[in-house]
């Protein structure tokens, strides 16, 4: 056997296995060993010519040649649905079609990265009640979207990125399972016996943000972070800084932290892995105890691994300077009772809180606005603040930069006025204002990101409906 038999024969073996076939794993592993025994008796009667030519020829073949660039993945078709092998940037790396009633689907997908990966599901019904589609990896919710489509293509898209806490337990290079189903929108029941769904997951470049958002980035690391297992605790947020930190190890479901108090405000930080299935069906919640004190306990999710971004609890009151502090954390079920998961995630992390600046009204109501607010993983600054009374004046404004990216916090105080509603107008995109009648008719503080452009302008906020009879409406101002 020669040099081209040689490769002849392996592009025949490489091309029975179709790369884009949703095969299950043992379907794989069969064809695996059926194409080594082939392989075996391919080769055996032309090993030694093979071996002398390899001798003679290898060290050019290897210096001379270059591997072929990688092409874009094909179309799959199947069952009337057709899966695109390019959109845009994203390459579609696994697809996975059903057919008409084969609700749920499941198959496995090897992630060959850690970083943007888009799901695209697909899924038409012929139910007369709304029907969402759900998609899930290693029980992680990721996906829950309407089971609308109606042409033969999904329109439907969902990336997550490199903070997912799904790749947690689901490392690159090894199988996870994919599942994809059916869910009455209103009872929640699964199943659809008239659905047809499909998916196609795809690699993607990092994503540019909102043509109206502000920019974006992972924050880089910075000395002092706590990182265990992906999760970090960043060194600092906004103008907060990390007093301690813990994470546990898979299936711990109890943690205690402990550091030293320096009598500023304490807010902390919850991390939790235990509600895969979303934070709209919490079955599991976090015990806390502070010092050996009451529980009180907390919803348990979490969807980025920078848990320092989600899940703030202020502590209620002042601890003095020099005070050790304790903090246990405990995984429970909805009614309080201890539990165990055999692959949960914990942390806890205690910040120190910055100095508020508070906003009076005169009738003894206040807001409070942070001095340093961090959105997109970059860190904004309080640069000035508008007040107006809302009885006399329905309407103010603040000036906007040019050249640079903003934030404005907008909001107001107790307006005496439960039917009161506003918009907050930034160069035509508007926000609407509500109070949370009837628990609070104030306005809550709203926070809206911007890119920078090219001119200056002018946000305006308003009353549009209701008669407020006291308070002030606020308007922040924050720049990098």
């Amino acid at each position: 056997m020669n040099l081209d038999d040689l490769r002849s024969q392996l592009r025949q073996q490489a091309d029975e296995v179709d790369p884009l076939v949703a095969a299950p794993l043992p379907e794989i592993r069969r064809r695996s060993t059926s194409l080594k025994r082939r392989r075996i008796a391919a080769l055996a009667g032309g090993v030694a010519a093979t071996v002398a030519l390899a001798i003679g020829f290898l060290p050019s073949v290897i210096h001379n040649s270059a591997p072929d660039p990688a092409a874009p993945p094909k179309d799959y078709t199947r069952n009337g649905i057709t899966l695109p092998g390019t959109v845009g940037a994203d390459w579609l790396q696994r697809p996975w079609i059903g057919a008409p009633g084969e609700v749920p689907g499941e198959f496995d997908w090897m992630p060959k990265s850690q970083q943007d990966v888009t799901f695209r599901p697909f899924c038409r019904t012929s139910a007369a009640r709304a029907k969402d589609v759900r998609v899930t990896v290693n029980g992680h919710l990721l996906v829950e979207k309407a089971c609308d489509d109606t042409g033969s293509s999904p329109t439907k898209t969902e990336t997550i990125g490199p903070n997912s806490v799904l790749w947690i337990d689901t490392p690159r290079d090894k199988f996870a399972t994919v599942r994809v189903f059916v869910v009455d929108r209103t009872s929640k029941l699964v199943g659809d016996p008239t659905a047809q769904v499909a998916l196609g997951i795809y690699s993607s470049p990092p994503k540019a943000p909102e043509p109206n958002g502000v920019p974006e980035r992972v924050p880089p690391t910075q000395p002092g972070d706590y990182v265990k297992d992906l999760v970090r605790y960043r060194a600092t947020s906004g103008a907060d800084t990390l007093a301690g930190a813990i994470v546990g190890d898979p299936g711990q479901e109890n943690l205690t932290l402990r550091f030293t108090a320096t009598g500023e405000p304490i807010a902390l930080r919850l991390f939790c892995t235990a509600n895969k299935g979303g934070s709209d069906d919490p079955q599991y919640r976090l015990a806390i105890r502070v010092n050996g004190g009451a529980a009180r306990d907390e919803i348990c999710f979490n969807a980025s691994t920078d848990a320092t971004i989600e899940g703030n609890h202020p502590l209620p009151g002042r601890f003095p300077a020099g005070q050790a502090m304790e903090i246990t954390v405990a995984l429970v079920k909805t009614d309080g009772t201890p539990t165990t998961m055999p692959d949960v995630r914990l942390g806890v992390g205690a910040y120190f809180q910055q100095p508020l600046r508070v906003i009076k009204d005169g009738n003894g109501a206040t807001k409070s606005l942070e001095e340093a607010i961090e959105m997109g993983g970059y860190d904004y600054k309080l640069a000035e603040v508008r007040t107006v009374d809302a009885a006399s004046v329905r309407q103010m404004s603040i000036a906007t930069p040019a050249g640079k990216p903003y934030l404005l916090v907008a909001g107001s105080t107790s307006l005496g006025s439960p039917t009161a509603a506003g918009v907050l107008d930034d160069r035509g995109t508007e926000t609407m204002m509500m109070t949370n009648a009837p628990m609070d008719d104030a306005f809550g503080m709203t926070v809206t990101g911007r890119p920078a452009y090219p001119s200056a302008g002018r946000a305006t906020l308003k009353v549009t409906a209701g008669k407020p009879t006291k308070g002030k409406l606020v308007i922040a101002l924050y720049l990098p």
